[in-house]
């Protein structure tokens, strides 16, 4: 019988032998479910979340979302924030105005790169994911030291430092694609509730969370909402609480940062981005040797617009796309990223979707 999503799992040498352990991320199971659908067999070298597959012959790799044809030179590239937006700058595309600061910069250079940078300013690790430890909105120095004092490495080992730049007002999308196509636009949207005017705020969190698509695992294609200090401070700045009731039809958001991972939700907008947005993230991840699949940050004051050096930026590029937004959205079309995913490691593979 066929597994269905939620099914898979890695292995482990216990002293009872190999036993399936930790659940793989819904992007990975996806990638799994699309290769039975071609007859590509599959299997984990067992205790490495390495996935060897096999098609007419041929024998190809992945682990997480990172295709075993993926350079080194990419992954190293796509590791650190401050070189990414090197090689960003040098395609022409436009960043955010920012320095980085590195562990052994003195606090004469913390406040210089703070007077440098207009406000507000966004702070961010060099080497963070699913967006641990992003602060946003800084205008004082104070808060902007304090930030610097926590996403900074405590082990003198690390080379990781602190990504400083002006925050740049627009929507924030995830563009998904190979070095020859758009796979999917996605609008990522903070985590947020809707108001029916008699439900609080917590009421309306605990019957969003609900749905049966949410998880409380930040793999997941769509995310619990918990409600945490984040949370309580960003309700806070509205003037709001957990028992707040909100009007009907107003929309509370209750985190800055949009990502899934903290249960935000995926808007599908492929078909009404403009064509430029398309051609920039093509040109972004070109910038990136022997990057085969990549997920755009990309910021925009309006999507459906030409895009201008001034109206949007390139925040990031991933190296190992969570793709699953693009095939499960919250709302829009199934893109069928996991197809075009197996396309990248069997290129003789023709494409069949329902859609």
């Amino acid at each position: 019988m066929a597994k269905q999503l939620g099914e898979f799992r890695y292995s482990k040498m216990t002293p009872k032998g190999w036993v399936a352990t930790d659940p793989m991320a819904t992007t990975a199971e996806l990638t799994l479910l699309a290769a039975e659908k071609y007859g590509i067999t599959y299997r984990e070298l067992p205790g490495t979340r390495i996935m060897e597959l096999e098609y007419q012959g041929q024998k190809a790799y992945f682990q997480a979302q990172n295709p075993f044809a993926q350079s080194c030179i990419a992954l190293y590239a796509t590791s650190n924030k401050t070189i990414e937006k090197n090689l960003l700058t040098e395609a022409g595309i436009s960043v955010a105005k920012g320095f980085t600061i590195n562990k052994t910069d003195s606090r004469e250079y913390w406040r210089e790169v703070f007077e440098a940078v207009p406000k507000p300013l966004v702070l961010k690790p060099t080497h963070g994911t699913q967006g641990r430890q992003v602060y946003t909105s800084i205008e004082k120095y104070e808060d902007f030291e304090k930030a610097v004092e926590d996403i900074l490495p405590s082990h003198p080992a690390m080379a990781a430092g602190v990504v400083v730049e002006t925050m740049f007002q627009g929507e924030e999308y995830r563009v998904l694609v190979t070095r020859e196509k758009v796979i999917g636009i996605t609008n990522r949207k903070p985590a947020n509730v809707v108001g029916d005017g008699t439900s609080t705020i917590q009421q309306l969190i605990d019957i969003k969370n609900q749905d049966p698509r949410r998880k409380n695992d930040p793999n997941n294609y769509l995310v619990t909402i918990n409600v945490d200090k984040h949370v309580l401070s960003y309700l806070a700045s509205q003037n709001l609480t957990l028992e707040s009731v909100a009007e009907e039809g107003k929309q509370i958001f209750l985190r800055k940062n949009s990502n899934i991972s903290t249960g935000g939700d995926s808007i599908d907008v492929t078909d009404i981005a403009h064509p430029s947005v398309g051609e920039l993230s093509l040109r972004a991840i070109q910038a990136f040797p022997g990057l085969l699949i990549a997920g755009i940050d990309f910021m925009t004051t309006d999507i459906t617009q030409p895009q201008t050096t001034d109206s949007y930026i390139i925040v990031e590029v991933n190296n190992s796309p969570g793709y699953s937004i693009h095939d499960l959205p919250y709302q829009g079309k199934n893109r069928h990223a996991a197809d075009e995913y197996l396309k990248i490691l069997f290129p003789t593979l023709e494409i069949k979707t329902d859609d």
